[in-house]
């Protein structure tokens, strides 16, 4: 089984625009609510990888029902710890040139006897969990120290971090596995931009290691692996862009698979980088599973030297 983790869940009230005007009158010509978050997207792209996938989800009682549908429907399956509430709602703007603007809200503050009972849930799971992935934001009132907590909870299996700021720093003093940061995050973990290819390959060395690999994504540029020894770029694959949600979470989800299925680093990266071409022309946020298949042996795989 793969533990799929989700503390700050969502609904993504999605709305088509011809093209967004700032400050000016926008119309809307579609209108979609998705239950969502980082954690179910990767536990229901597991489930179409062929993975026994769990989530594990800390949800506010209003909207619950949905998220446990949505996960169900992609052959996942949903422990929650209840806590007050309803979902937190973010906005996603989309144009008809693909361009998506995203306007996210922080969530409920939890309870500390929320983190509590949601620790004990954890514990108990990955008991029977092979592999880990500890995805998203933490929502306000939790402690920025909870990833590296499960991290340290989890030793002895593969466990991915896909965070940002202070919480994924705190995660890579744990010793994750690997960390999957986009170029933003790691420019915000590293305090200086990372404009060039090159300054990408230094910023991943220093927080890499054998036995913490990064997995950095670079949007419509691909994805660059760093495993302490080895880095390796793979440029995105040429698909149809219906929607970038999840594209993230897509790759990191088929990374953890890799991992646990012993895959060279550099097939690993292929499969990640397919799974996220699969996410974004099927535009649900998650990879289907057949096209990431058919496009793995698609995906060009470049050795660059060490910074």
């Amino acid at each position: 089984m793969v533990l799929s983790v989700c503390l700050n869940p969502s609904v993504d009230i999605c709305l088509q625009l011809d093209s967004l005007v700032p400050g000016g009158m926008n119309r809307v010509h579609g209108r979609q609510e998705i239950p969502s978050g980082k954690g179910v997207n990767t536990a229901c792209t597991l489930a179409r990888l062929g993975m026994e996938s769990t989530l594990l989800v800390l949800a506010p009682r209003e909207g619950k029902a949905g998220l446990e549908e949505r996960v169900a429907r992609d052959g996942a399956r949903m422990v929650a710890v209840d806590r007050p509430g309803a979902l937190r709602q973010n906005i996603k703007l989309r144009e008809k040139n693909g361009r998506i603007t995203e306007v996210n809200a922080p969530g409920l503050p939890v309870r500390a006897e929320d983190v509590d009972a949601f620790i004990a849930a954890y514990d108990a799971l990955v008991l029977q969990a092979e592999g880990v992935l500890l995805t998203g934001s933490l929502p306000p009132g939790c402690p920025a120290e909870l990833y590296a907590r499960l991290v340290a909870r989890a030793r002895g299996r593969i466990i991915g971090v896909d965070g940002e700021g202070i919480p994924l720093r705190l995660a890579l003093e744990a010793g994750p596995s690997f960390v999957k940061p986009n170029r933003y995050e790691l420019e915000s973990l590293m305090g200086r931009k990372l404009d060039t290819l090159e300054a990408c390959v230094q910023a991943a060395g220093e927080i890499a290691s054998e036995d913490t690999h990064v997995l950095l994504s670079l949007s419509e540029q691909g994805a660059l692996l760093h495993t302490g020894r080895e880095v390796y770029l793979a440029p995105a694959l040429d698909v149809p862009v219906i929607s970038t949600v999840g594209a993230g979470d897509a790759m990191a989800a088929a990374y953890l698979r890799a991992r646990l299925q012993a895959m060279r680093p550099r097939n690993a990266l292929q499969l990640a980088v397919a799974a996220a071409a699969d996410c974004v022309a099927g535009g649900r946020g998650v990879a289907e599973g057949i096209m990431t298949q058919a496009w793995t042996h698609k995906v060009a795989i470049r050795r660059l030297e060490r910074a």
